[in-house]
């Protein structure tokens, strides 16, 4: 199964890249092609805001290289590094052409067709192809702003691998220790050379379930009456089984025994904008379907269980936009990990070749 922002049509060349000359040719080639990138991660895109639609269509809008310099960068040039390349970021190649993102620092869009978005406008707008490029300029972009300088010694970082790492230029050197001169350890290491890579967040988000009914929660933060599957980040040095248990017991207080992976989702939209979702269905251990909820407040609003048959009103209800006042029962839309294992859930019970039972 492939998720929104899964599915890039670019190969990212992870090994050609580490070769600066190979992304150099791709920088002085005409038919390169730039997609402009704010610091926050919104996107340039051609706006139909004309439409009468209420999603109305939308592309991701490409420059040419000279064209970004000309329209973006000499309003600015005091605002970005020496180095054209600093922020441009590689993304990869599509029927030989390369194609990058280059970070904008101010908002210089003069046409209402042609403005900046963010991620989250452009869900049902651009076709599931676009997107996954789009979120992943977008979280590149961010990644590079928020990691301008070593965490070791605080020089500031340069870009390499057409911008997947970024170097601190303190390259690892020994030099003689006076302190030790009659010591065989005369040789210290200064510097650190370390290396930065794109940051990514495994978060479990897991559909509980006891065979016949799943559990559902609303959280403060959401709009109406909108329920979903419990998620929570993976801490150091644990499992993703580790990580469904914990905190399904922090969260609702029950136990949880077999652990099946389910599909994975890349997500860009939100504070935490370089998560990867790793889905689960799971099941509590016997005796614990019933075993009142234990709902921690401080994280949820609301936590029960549901039957298939109310699951699928509130699948019917999410391809619905609703309004702030809206509290009709509806799930997370299609664009969401959660959807899918609700949908899951719920044809698992009328398909009994869907592995949602135990088979232990």
């Amino acid at each position: 199964m492939q998720h929104t922002f899964a599915g890039s049509p670019l190969n990212s060349c992870q090994n050609e890249r580490r070769d600066e000359v190979f992304v150099s040719t791709f920088l002085e080639d005409r038919r390169s092609r730039i997609l402009p990138v704010l610091a926050n991660g919104k996107i340039l895109v051609d706006d139909q805001i004309s439409s009468s639609s209420i999603r109305p269509p939308a592309q991701l809008r490409w420059l040419s290289l000279q064209e970004f310099d000309f329209q973006f960068m000499k309003e600015s040039k005091s605002d970005v590094a020496d180095s054209p390349s600093d922020g441009v970021v590689f993304l990869g190649v599509l029927n030989e052409i390369g194609h990058f993102a280059g970070l904008v620092q101010k908002d210089l869009s003069a046409s209402d067709l042609l403005r900046f978005v963010s991620l989250r406008s452009l869900f049902y707008r651009l076709d599931s192809k676009e997107l996954a490029i789009a979120g992943q300029a977008s979280v590149l972009i961010k990644w590079r702003e928020v990691t301008r300088f070593c965490s070791e010694c605080g020089s500031a970082l340069i870009s390499k691998a057409g911008g997947f790492r970024l170097d601190c230029p303190n390259v690892r050197a020994l030099e003689s220790d006076p302190k030790q001169q009659n010591s065989s350890c005369s040789k210290v290491q200064v510097g650190c050379g370390a290396q930065n890579f794109p940051r990514v967040d495994p978060a479990v988000i897991m559909l509980i379930t006891d065979g016949s009914r799943c559990v559902l929660a609303s959280r403060p933060r959401r709009v109406g009456s909108m329920y979903s599957v419990l998620a929570g980040f993976v801490s150091p040095g644990e499992s993703i089984e580790e990580a469904v248990r914990r905190e399904t017991f922090e969260e609702i207080g029950l136990r949880v025994g077999e652990v099946r992976y389910h599909s994975s989702q890349p997500w860009m939209v939100g504070p935490h904008f370089a998560q990867l979702m790793v889905g689960c269905i799971c099941w509590v251990l016997s005796g614990e379907e019933n075993r009142e909820l234990l709902v921690d407040a401080k994280e949820l609003k609301d936590a029960r269980w549901f039957s298939p048959e109310e699951a699928v009103i509130g699948l019917d209800n999410a391809k619905h936009v609703p309004a702030a006042s809206d509290e009709t029962f509806r799930v997370p839309p299609d664009t969401a990990i959660a959807h899918h294992l609700i949908r899951y859930f719920v044809e698992s019970i009328s398909k009994p070749q869907l592995p949602l039972r135990k088979s232990c």
